[in-house]
């Protein structure tokens, strides 16, 4: 600003180094747990499957893509900023304090739902990988969706479908194409959906397997941290009618 080369406003940048380290750290502890729930889930219906997070190479492309994105639409919004400021004699000093405070009073609502997407992918990778490792017992995989008011019309369409056996590969790449990097790739709320892979073993007497609430639960977790309190869950006007 105070040298009026403007056109550099248009090519700020943002040091991503430690952010990338604090969010790798989180999904590598998250995916350890992912794959111990998915691990009981197995358990739970009889069938001993050992927990296989994915490796911290995977992640850290994972973690490193989400704060590189985050840290662009950090450096568009300071720059779109100070041109806004940036009137002829201004101080840069001047800008760059108010630029400073507009950044601080930006909504979090966009960075959490990216960060909590990256957990969220972190998951469905752990549990993807625990499932279908070599070795593994052969179940049958199925979408498992949150179901409530707040839910997409594609996500409840996918809810209950049955991809195939965990040991046919076709099979487990068309659950993956499906559930790649955390929810349904088709949701309405995109980063926000609370769709996951589940196995059915065949083995559990119950009508219903008693760990699917508990997956569900980690879930809606995961959506707690994503939301802001004014969004909906996967975006649908006709579901806040509903509510009222």
């Amino acid at each position: 600003v105070d040298a009026a080369e403007l056109s550099a406003l248009g090519s700020l940048t943002v040091n991503t180094i430690a952010a990338k380290t604090l969010l790798l750290a989180a999904m590598v502890a998250f995916a350890v747990v992912a794959a111990r729930e998915a691990s009981r889930e197995a358990d739970a219906q009889g069938v001993s499957v050992p927990p296989k997070p994915p490796a911290s190479d995977e992640l850290e492309a994972i973690a490193a893509v989400t704060v590189a994105l985050l840290a662009s639409e950090l450096a568009v919004s300071a720059g779109r900023e100070a041109m806004r400021l940036a009137v002829p004699g201004t101080d840069g000093q001047k800008v760059a304090d108010q630029v400073g405070e507009f950044l601080q009073g930006l909504s979090d609502a966009g960075p959490r739902g990216h960060l909590a997407g990256a957990m969220s992918a972190t998951q469905n990778r752990s549990r993807h990988g625990t499932f279908t490792q070599p070795g593994a017992p052969r179940g049958s995989m199925q979408a498992t969706e949150g179901l409530d008011q707040a839910t997409c019309d594609p996500c409840e369409a996918i809810n209950g479908t049955i991809f195939g056996d965990t040991d046919d590969p076709s099979a487990v790449a068309e659950a993956f194409a499906a559930y790649p990097m955390g929810g349904y790739t088709l949701c309405e709320g995109r980063d926000r959906c609370r769709g996951t892979l589940f196995v059915d073993y065949g083995d559990n007497d119950e009508p219903e397997n008693p760990s699917v609430p508990t997956a569900l639960a980690m879930l809606r977790k995961l959506a707690d941290l994503l939301e802001a309190p004014e969004a909906h869950i996967n975006g649908h006007d006709h579901h806040e009618q509903a509510r009222s």
